[in-house]
């Protein structure tokens, strides 16, 4: 592809913008690449130990052989590094909601972006509620096969602690959804302000992600409770990631079927 063409729409840089935006949006392909790098990596490692022999003893040309194939290091490292890169997405759209919510990075619209500065809350809640979200998110992360103890009278004196992590890491992906969802929600209001002001148009009538969006939360017009709302935008969300995951898949299934051919 030529990467000339990578990026659409105009190339001019706006004066009320700054010469670089922060890391959380001029960096954000870096981030998401270097995790999906990641996550590609321990594909592979889950893949070949869900269908390797793990059984102890291995009974293998006439003899028993004792080992530790049952040992769960590889997938408790898969564990660690999923729930490492789990948390750098929650991070990130939770630094970008904060820029939406902040009148010197959204272009100066009202903080949290209420339609009522001083008199109303806005999104101040759902910024709270994804920081609270993102920093328990962290602490349900930290590498589980840091933890290891010494049990079983000594005998297994290096445990790999892989189910604590892989619980862990899914309790967490739960709370990295809600993170997402209130930056759809965060970016569903912004552009609903910004509409009132004329500066961006209607969503598009034929569907899609944002019609979508804004139909599950409409413009703010007073504080109101906004917790099924995010609910709402994480399932938009999510049923949109699980469209897109799906296409991918059976565009890969297609490539390889022809090669095979």
């Amino acid at each position: 592809m030529d990467p000339r063409g990578a990026a659409a729409g105009p190339a001019a840089h706006a004066p009320s913008r700054p010469l670089q935006e922060p890391y959380s949006l001029r960096c954000a392909p870096q981030i998401i690449g270097a995790v999906l790098d990641q996550l590609s990596a321990t594909d592979e490692v889950l893949a070949r130990e869900a269908t390797g022999c793990t059984d102890n003893p291995v009974y293998y040309e006439g003899e028993f052989l004792h080992a530790g194939n049952f040992h769960a290091m590889p997938v408790g490292l898969a564990s660690d590094t999923s729930g490492l890169c789990l948390q750098q997405i929650a991070f990130l759209a939770e630094r970008q909601l904060a820029l939406l919510c902040t009148p010197a990075t959204n272009g100066g619209r009202a903080p949290m972006l209420t339609p009522h500065p001083g008199a109303s809350s806005g999104l101040a809640g759902v910024q709270l509620s994804a920081t609270s979200f993102t920093s328990r998110i962290r602490q349900l992360v930290y590498p589980a096969s840091l933890t290891a103890l010494p049990t079983n009278g000594g005998n297994q004196d290096r445990v790999p602690m892989a189910l604590n992590g892989a619980n862990a890491v899914s309790e967490a992906i739960d709370l990295a959804w809600l993170v997402v969802g209130s930056l759809g929600l965060g970016a569903t209001q912004y552009a609903a302000l910004t509409r009132e002001e004329g500066a961006a148009e209607e969503p598009a009538r034929d569907g899609g992600v944002w019609r979508e969006l804004s139909r599950v939360s409409p413009p703010l017009r007073a504080d109101r409770p906004m917790a099924a709302e995010v609910q709402a935008a994480r399932d938009v969300l999510a049923a949109a990631a699980a469209r897109l995951i799906d296409e991918e898949e059976d565009r890969a299934d297609a490539q390889a079927e022809g090669e095979h051919r």
